[in-house]
């Protein structure tokens, strides 16, 4: 007989805002959820299906050991639900449940529900892992860690409302093996459950239906002489809606909402008013004479946008999107030149394309071959079809090199011919990584290779490698002890490589810099507790010094030895870094919408009062494109370009006007014509003035209203 358990579940989750949002929701949905009646009889099951859920409302601190009531808890319940994100890893007490749980009841009563990032990143080694002891062939014992694939859930979605409707779906992938029952044979029954509820319903709907037919067509009758103020609510409605485009910076949806307003809505003509007007010339930006940075244009994408690339030339831009598609833009005329759908978003990153020069690009495709197409007229130029699959990809900054990583073997070819000039194959189990990099000049290549590590206890020591460029010959290696690397720039002959390693848990960056012309390495630097996302250098002449990004953090580095000089903390997550050509500054832009400038001369960081008009909450990239800015706002599909919101059409006026004459009234007069025209609104009278030779007065409120009387009859005419 089958132990009673006080609890049916245990959700153990991370105490964020996405972990906190998906543990509270399955909590809710589980506690609510009732099986087929058929099943409830066959199964014996008498009330609520699921009845008690348990979940921790609060982050308990850390110690030594779980505290009493979780381990009771845990104890007393029968499954164990993991929600995995990346951060379930960071957190010691969530893997102490996990383990402490798998001792009570064994890993086979562990599912995993997965809310965000990839099931390697999320699934902690205590799910995907067991130590176990064996004996090789000497007689000795030694542990082994045995890969277990864990009963799993995928509710990751584009945003919150997303990731609520697939813990509706997949509910179902928990609720089966908790009464041993088969998952699609579970789905089929509800399915059928449903089908009875639909034709139950649409009976009760359709009399429904009849009564609204009924009612519709006698209030009809009634409506027909309200639809002037329906009409006018609509434009109004349209209005708002138009205002409200402007504000999240979509500004072609705030220009048709305005423009429906004005014109026609469904077919339905629309009366004129003055705010619809308004709103036209304000999301057409009529007026703008400013110089500050608004939402002009947008590119919309087939799926939520992950990367955007822009030419040398900035005359084009690369997305790829989540609906799995590649998409070639001309951002002068903003317009969409060709999209390809034949890409992987199971693996994607910023290496799987690439332009060469301004007239190619150059991407992945799903079967692991190189595409080569033209961004004139988006036409495959040419295919390298590689057996092995292809993990990145890179070009040089003059557009003659393609370079092809296959795990272990590296590929060089010229970019007009498609010639193999050379090529590099790795020994053992050693595999290029995604990042490398071409000098300026072209004449070298940096790529790196590291082992495969599951020990969290010790760092992963990489390999990086220095190509000559003519036929990929090696020129120089050396070891660094890094296992990630994030970003790579050449500057004054230097290559400086930025990595990041883990070691227990705890992260650091490395700095590199090497003399590729005299192959040495001048120095190796090692920042603690961080992680390094972007390194770059000013374009000042005058200046000499580096940026390094993490976090929200910029530390300014002096190349020669890599100390910081300067260290500035900004609002959020730094996206995007600048510099000017022009002066020791750099501006930053953070995943808020802010930009910062930091000014090193002065040694300070300040926002520009208006210049940045970035109203979205939150930005994941941003690309400089000429005068513009590229901004990939979170979880949305599409590209913002802010450019400055100077209307180029608008032209100052020479002819000369005189001010309108009041024709005779003076101060001294106002109060007899309040009397004698018995004027409306007596205490806002602004200004008073006879038109059209004494024909009409015509008063101005400080309401900012106006009035019209008849100056011969005294009769009021219009306000």
């Amino acid at each position: 007989m089958d132990r009673e358990f006080k609890y049916d579940a245990f959700i153990s989750y991370r105490h964020t805002d996405l972990d906190k949002y998906v543990a509270e929701n399955l909590h809710k949905v589980l506690e609510t959820y009732e099986l087929p009646k058929n099943l409830k009889e066959k199964l014996g099951i008498n009330g609520r299906t699921i009845k008690r859920v348990f979940r921790d409302q609060d982050e308990l601190p850390l110690s030594s050991n779980l505290e009493d009531p979780i381990v009771d808890a845990l104890n007393q319940s029968k499954y164990l639900i993991v929600i995995c994100s990346p951060r379930l890893k960071e957190s010691l007490w969530c893997r102490k449940e996990i383990e402490t749980f798998k001792k009570i009841r064994g890993r086979k009563n562990i599912f995993c529900v997965l809310i965000e990032g990839e099931p390697e990143d999320s699934f902690p080694e205590e799910v995907l892992f067991e130590e176990k002891i064996v004996t090789d062939r000497n007689g000795k014992k030694k542990k082994e860690k045995e890969y277990f694939e864990p009963l799993a859930a995928d509710v990751r979605g584009i945003d919150k409302k997303d990731i609520l409707k697939k813990i509706k779906q997949e509910k179902l992938r928990l609720v089966a093996p908790m009464y041993n029952l088969d998952y699609d044979d579970l789905k089929q029954r509800h399915r059928q459950r449903r089908i009875k509820r639909i034709i139950t319903t649409s009976i009760i709907a359709s009399f429904a239906f009849f009564l609204i037919a009924l009612y519709s067509v006698l209030t009809l009758l009634k409506i027909s002489s309200q639809q002037k103020i329906l009409k006018l609510h609509q434009a109004q409605a349209l209005v708002t809606e138009s205002k409200s485009y402007l504000k999240k910076d979509s500004k072609y949806k705030a220009v048709d909402a305005a423009y429906s307003a004005l014109t026609k809505f469904k077919g339905v003509k629309m009366p004129y008013t003055a705010d619809a007007e308004y709103a036209l010339t304000e999301s057409l930006g009529v007026y703008n004479a400013g110089v500050s940075y608004k939402s002009t244009n947008e590119l919309n994408t087939k799926g939520v946008v992950d990367f955007v690339k822009v030419s040398s030339d900035e005359k084009y831009a690369l997305t790829i999107d989540e609906a799995e598609e590649i998409t070639l833009w001309d951002l002068k005329k903003v317009k969409k030149i060709k999209s390809f759908s034949d890409i992987s978003t199971f693996t994607l990153s910023e290496e799987d394309f690439t332009f060469i020069g301004v007239d190619k690009f150059a991407y992945i495709n799903k079967k692991g071959d190189v595409k080569v197409v033209s961004t004139r007229n988006g036409k495959v130029l040419h295919t390298f079809n590689k057996k092995n699959i292809t993990i990145s990809l890179s070009s040089d900054e003059n557009g003659k090199y393609i370079a092809i990583n296959n795990e272990n073997t590296l590929s060089l070819y010229s970019s007009d011919k498609y010639e193999l000039l050379g090529e590099y194959k790795l020994e053992g189990k050693l595999e290029f990584a995604e990042q490398m990099q071409f000098t300026l000049d072209s004449t070298n290549l940096v790529a790196f290779a590291s082992k495969e590590n599951l020990d969290i206890e010790n760092s992963v020591k990489s390999t990086v490698y220095v190509f000559n460029t003519k036929d990929l010959d090696l020129k120089d290696s050396f070891v660094v002890d890094t296992e990630y690397f994030e970003n790579i720039i050449d500057y004054n002959g230097v290559v400086y490589i930025l990595g990041n390693r883990t070691v227990s848990f705890k992260t650091s960056m490395l700095l590199l810099a090497y003399d590729y012309k005299n192959n040495k390495v001048n120095y190796t630097k090692i920042f603690p507790d961080g992680w390094g996302k972007i390194i770059t250098r000013t374009s000042y002449k005058e200046a000499n010094n580096l940026a390094l990004v993490h976090g929200n953090v910029v530390d300014i580095l002096n190349p020669s030895n890599g100390d910081i000089s300067q260290s500035f903390t900004v609002s959020s997550d730094v996206i995007g870094i600048f510099t000017s050509n022009v002066s020791d500054v750099y501006l930053v832009f953070t995943s808020d919408g802010t930009a910062n400038f930091l000014n090193l001369k002065e040694r300070e960081n300040f926002k520009y009062p208006g210049l940045f008009e970035l109203n979205l909450s939150t930005y994941t990239d941003v690309e400089h494109a000429g005068d513009a800015y590229l901004l990939i706002p979170k979880y949305e599909n599409r590209v913002v370009l802010y450019e400055q919101n100077s209307n180029k059409k608008i032209e100052e006026v020479k002819n000369k006007y005189e001010i309108v004459s009041d024709q005779g009234i003076s101060l001294l007069d106002y109060d007899k014509l309040k009397k004698k025209y018995n004027i409306k609104k007596k205490n806002l009278v602004k200004r008073m003035l006879y038109v059209d030779n004494k024909k009409y007065l015509v008063i101005s409120y400080s309401d900012k209203s106006a009035a019209i009387y008849n100056a011969k009859t005294k009769e009021f005419i219009n306000m």
